[in-house]
């Protein structure tokens, strides 16, 4: 089975991946299997796959989605997003991750199942024990949003969804791809940053270090955001100029997070998130002991409100 990529398509134009479009597999030598995945995850055979979800009703993308074969797991317990992680097959995932938002929907591809699974480990996480730094920057770096697997909520309805980064941005449900994981623990409660510590993955570690603190930077501004709009948790103290300046903050600082995304320099991003919190301090200090109190932020670990998580350094 051959695919050539047909043409090219951005996903959205805030992403620098493109969706690349693929032939369809020729359906009279087309052989129906179920371990079809793992093996297209082990050579890396993505296009073939993604081909028949480029077209309407391909007898391969009904078999998969029948099946639910990317939920499928080996003898090992591993999905085959699992073994593509571990080989370090980043085009599998990322071809197959682009297509979710208007090729493969979550009854085919159930993200949630893969993100907390009944075994020990993700997808990440396997990128993080065998070193995939590159696939671990692509997935941390994941805009996709979807109801937080973390809320109780959406373990128990089945018709969440995932959602364009376009909407639902204000919702404080709605997590990105790469936030959810970034924060996902194995069932023995380790971290992506403490796999790739034990494993003395160092410059990954490095690396995560950073996103971590870049990922709380990025929660805290939203959290901004979310005050600055709902009177409840302004408590109708702020003043119109307020609001403004804070909604200008939120532009400003979600840009130069933009403009800096492929940069790891923790001295930089600490700069950076030292005049933001110089910025929005006196109007957040005017809420009441109620409201999170930027006074109590700890600048080190990308915080303006005391409910922010530090982040240590292993």
């Amino acid at each position: 089975m051959t695919s050539t990529p047909q043409n090219k398509k951005k996903s959205n134009k805030n992403s620098k991946d493109a969706i690349e479009r693929y032939s369809p597999p020729d359906i009279e030598n087309l052989t129906l299997d179920e371990n079809i995945l793992f093996k297209s995850a082990l050579k890396n055979e993505y296009q073939p796959i993604c081909g028949s979800f480029d077209v309407k009703e391909h007898p391969l993308a009904t078999y998969i989605a029948e099946n639910k074969l990317f939920e499928k797991r080996d003898e090992h317990g591993k999905t085959p997003f699992d073994l593509a992680a571990q080989i370090g097959n980043k085009d599998f995932i990322r071809t197959i991750l682009l297509r979710t938002d208007e090729k493969i929907d979550e009854n085919v591809f159930n993200l949630r199942n893969l993100l907390k699974p009944t075994y020990s480990y993700n997808f990440l996480h396997y990128a993080c024990i065998w070193g995939r730094l590159d696939l671990v920057k692509f997935l941390v770096e994941q805009q996709k949003l979807l109801l937080d697997p973390l809320i109780d909520d959406f373990m128990s309805n089945s018709n969440a969804t995932m959602q364009s980064t376009k909407s639902n941005s204000s919702n404080p449900n709605f997590k990105t791809l790469g936030s959810v994981l970034l924060r996902s623990k194995t069932k023995n409660g380790e971290s992506p940053r403490d796999l790739a510590f034990r494993y003395n993955h160092h410059e990954l570690l490095e690396y995560l270090n950073y996103a971590e603190k870049r990922q709380s930077f990025i929660d805290n501004i939203n959290e901004v955001k979310l005050i600055a709009s709902d009177s409840e948790r302004n408590q109708n103290k702020f003043s119109k100029d307020d609001k403004k300046k804070l909604d200008k903050i939120y532009a400003e600082t979600m840009d130069w997070l933009e403009k800096n995304k492929e940069l790891v320099d923790m001295e930089i991003l600490d700069t950076q998130i030292k005049l933001t919190e110089s910025e929005v301090k006196p109007i957040l200090d005017k809420l009441t002991l109620q409201e999170p109190n930027i006074s109590n932020s700890n600048i080190n670990s990308g915080s303006f409100t005391n409910r922010s998580k530090e982040t240590t350094k292993a």
